[in-house]
């Protein structure tokens, strides 16, 4: 949220955060370990504003972050060729306002990490990097204010959360090792959103005005929609050097 800080009405108070996070790891076998962490992070002194028009401050709010992370990856050992790892998350975010709990903007509920690499011969190597992640939070803006102030320029509809569609990304690389000199050196090849997938990062909201059909002193104003994308796929080549 805007907050007007130069506006105070009251003393403010420093946010808070009390953190409890447990973790347990085993060794599966010889080859493949686990392991299980659990959080619950609570929040109160929350800076929220007072109202929705001057935004003005005050120590009212509470909030929590809780989840679990379950991940398997393989024992790297000197004469292996490959290593992996997968996880999964489960997380909840909320913060609450007017008696409303409201999902942070950060709230993704579910992710899924995928990794691995190995050595293909002696000189070279690869790995690859997958993730994915349920959509974002969002609120649908139902009305548009024509004021001088841009934070009173658009209305969200509270009661019409939505969520961005999921976040997905295969990341290669491609590694070759050589000397040169008496340098170690590397020249690779990246390989970035390999799947081109159109990420959403943020949706912008504006507004468009054309003359009225009948009165061209009139002009109206449709509200208008945008969103923007993450990286594409994009190839990168690169040489490394080790002095």
């Amino acid at each position: 949220w805007p907050l007007a800080l130069d506006v105070v009405e009251q003393e403010l108070t420093a946010e808070r955060a009390e953190h409890r996070i447990v973790g347990v790891k085993w060794r599966i076998n010889d080859l493949i370990s686990a392991q299980m962490d659990v959080y619950d992070k609570k929040f109160d002194e929350l800076l929220l504003p007072n109202d929705f028009q001057n935004f003005v401050p005050f120590n009212g709010g509470e909030g929590y972050s809780r989840g679990v992370e379950i991940s398997l990856q393989t024992q790297p050992q000197p004469e292996d060729r490959w290593h992996a790892m997968l996880s999964y998350s489960l997380a909840k975010s909320e913060y609450k306002i007017m008696d409303r709990w409201i999902p942070y903007l950060h709230d993704r509920r579910h992710g899924l990490t995928a990794m691995g690499d190995a050595r293909l011969s002696h000189h070279w190597s690869a790995s690859f990097t997958w993730r994915y992640a349920s959509g974002l939070p969002y609120y649908e803006i139902h009305q548009f204010v024509d004021a001088s102030d841009i934070h009173n320029s658009f209305v969200k509809n509270f009661d019409d959360l939505k969520r961005l569609p999921y976040y997905q990304r295969l990341d290669i690389r491609f590694n070759y090792k050589f000397a040169w000199k008496s340098l170690a050196c590397s020249a690779y090849l990246d390989l970035t959103n390999v799947l081109n997938r159109k990420n959403i990062y943020d949706i912008m909201w504006y507004s468009l005005a054309k003359d009225d059909e009948e009165d061209r002193d009139i002009q109206i104003k449709s509200l208008h929609r945008r969103n923007i994308f993450m990286m594409p796929f994009v190839p990168l080549i690169g040489v490394s050097f080790q002095f």
